[in-house]
């Protein structure tokens, strides 16, 4: 992990893989599974929780609100946008 003396992350971090849990009965797995695991400074906390845990309804809601205010929202955090024109 990329991190400062005091153990803090400086920068998002992820790990994409597939893993494979044993049955409880021992027998060898047949189901793979994604696993995703990602490391948030502790700046752009919040701003990942509404984006992985949000409601669909809600998230899109905020997004909209932004969009019509010329802010940009992601996983990383709230930002002035800066539109082309022709694009929403």
């Amino acid at each position: 992990l990329d991190n400062n003396c005091k153990g803090q992350v400086r920068v998002k971090q992820s790990y994409m893989g597939v893993c494979r849990l044993r049955s409880e009965d021992g027998r060898p797995p047949r189901v793979a599974r994604r696993l995703d695991i990602k490391i948030y400074p502790r700046d752009s906390y919040a701003f990942a929780l509404i984006y992985f845990t949000g409601n669909d309804h809600f998230n899109r809601s905020l997004r909209h609100y932004c969009r019509v205010n010329n802010m940009s929202l992601s996983d990383d955090g709230i930002f002035a946008a800066v539109r082309m024109k022709g694009q929403a």
